[in-house]
């Protein structure tokens, strides 16, 4: 008991005592406890519910050995702290939330027993909380709060063959004539979309940057990671359409050792595994060559909606840096088939959010077929008004999502050693976190800054 405690003797109850009798409750408290604070529970010990709670005293000191009353002005003792003066004559049904001392409604802290040898299946349950505080402790498994899934869709930044009529004539060209670095006004909008982004970072906490092993994507993708200090992971699967204008050979992009070669320069650290000869290794499948639009953005649609289950199911959200076709793809997707995207700008974005509850299971319908809430950022789209006809649609969007569950039942079933070492990487990103080098901002690197080319290919 406290220092400034009165103890507080009750009327016996016959009913209650008759109870307890048959549930053998004790009612002592714990040897050498003082104050307020009850013993420990035992672990193997049962709450019980409030409702068998009614009434629970084994004697005329069983409805608390010691209680520590808080201040009421009907009355206190010679430290100045008041107690109750008055106790009803009967107890609440259920739940002992309070007694009544004059016109001072005041709370009753619920006790129990706290002896170790109580079995009794009617005792009251006990706190979990700080008694000495006055909170009360929760009976009832605690609750999983549901998880804010985040996911954001990049696209580079500006590229020096978009504004540079005679790259492709440069040994840089010459060599990667479909891998053009950024400009250094597209470094430093990188930079700047980046901040925008540690913004959103600090409220749902992404974990990787997953990015397209070309350039363009690459230099983009440093920008954003070494802002949010977060790994990066490089997956082709989200790369460029590989549509007949590439030539097959060389590739598009660089692969293996001048894959490392490049991150290095653009001071990455990716997660990726190493090749034998200590190249980095793609994750995901290399597009098959030539590859249509229509293949392409079913790729797209595919990869991206494994980023999402594996989201959901790690509680991890992530940024993909990737491709203007990859973007709208996505997008068209998640707006129900109804987006139709007039413009999209240089790194521009769309944000889809969605709760997903802990206690529900993983559903087997599409993640596209799911409600988001979708917001996006440089490009122009007209979002089309159903206009009383938006059973149709959905019945149409549905019918796309059957269809796009099938293309992705067909990726699940031709895995890869790649895939499984994705799937760990992926689960073991939260303890995998790399010192992001600090560097210059907006300035990761181009070949005009560095003086550096590739190999000339030509």
């Amino acid at each position: 008991m406290g220092p400034f405690a009165k103890e507080v003797r009750l009327p016996a109850f016959h009913s209650m005592e008759h109870d307890l009798a048959v549930n053998g409750v004790g009612s002592k408290r714990a040897s050498g406890s003082t104050g307020s604070t009850l013993a420990p529970m035992a672990e193997d010990e049962e709450d019980v519910n409030h409702d068998e709670a009614r009434g629970e005293h084994s004697s005329e000191e069983s409805f608390a050995d010691k209680v520590e009353c808080p201040t009421s002005p009907t009355g206190s003792d010679d430290k100045g702290f008041a107690f109750p003066e008055a106790i009803p004559s009967q107890p609440k049904v259920g739940r002992l939330d309070s007694w009544t001392t004059g016109s001072t409604s005041m709370p009753a802290r619920r006790l129990s027993s706290t002896s170790a040898q109580s079995t009794g299946s009617g005792m009251l349950g006990r706190l979990r909380g700080n008694m000495s505080s006055g909170v009360c402790g929760c009976l009832f498994k605690k609750r999983i709060p549901p998880f804010q899934q985040t996911l954001v869709l990049l696209r580079h930044s500006e590229r020096q063959d978009y504004v540079d009529p005679t790259y492709k004539e440069s040994p840089e060209g010459i060599a990667w004539p479909n891998d053009a670095p950024l400009t250094k006004a597209g470094f430093k909008l990188a930079a700047k979309v980046s901040k925008e982004l540690l913004a959103l970072h600090l409220e749902v906490n992404f974990a990787a940057v997953i990015v397209s092993p070309f350039r363009r994507c690459l230099e983009t993708a440093a920008e954003v990671s070494r802002r949010l200090k977060i790994p990066t992971m490089i997956d082709q699967e989200i790369g460029e359409v590989w549509d007949p204008k590439m030539p097959k050979i060389p590739h598009p992009c660089r692969k293996g050792l001048e894959l490392k070669e490049l991150a290095a320069r653009c001071k990455l650290q990716p997660v990726n595994p190493f090749l034998d000869d200590g190249g980095i290794k793609c994750y995901g499948k290399e597009p098959n060559y030539p590859e249509t639009l229509e293949d392409a953005r079913r790729r797209f649609t595919i990869r991206t909606e494994t980023y999402i289950q594996r989201s959901a199911e790690t509680k991890q959200n992530f940024i993909l840096c990737t491709h203007a076709d990859c973007v709208a793809a996505v997008l068209a997707m998640f707006e129900r088939g109804n987006a139709d995207i007039k413009e999209m700008d240089f790194c521009a974005r769309i944000i889809a959010r969605r709760t997903v509850e802990a206690s529900k299971k993983a559903s087997e319908a599409s993640e596209y077929a799911k409600e988001w809430t979708v917001t996006h950022t440089a490009l122009k789209a007209e979002i089309m008004d159903a206009q009383g006809m938006e059973k149709y649609y959905e019945k149409m969007h549905l019918s796309t999502c059957e269809e796009h569950n099938k293309s992705a039942v067909v990726r699940r079933n031709n895995r890869t050693k790649t895939d499984n070492m994705f799937d760990k990487d992926l689960g073991a990103l939260r303890t995998q976190f790399a010192d992001i080098p600090e560097g210059d901002e907006g300035m990761t690197m181009s070949s005009e800054q560095s003086g550096e080319h590739g190999p000339n290919r030509a």
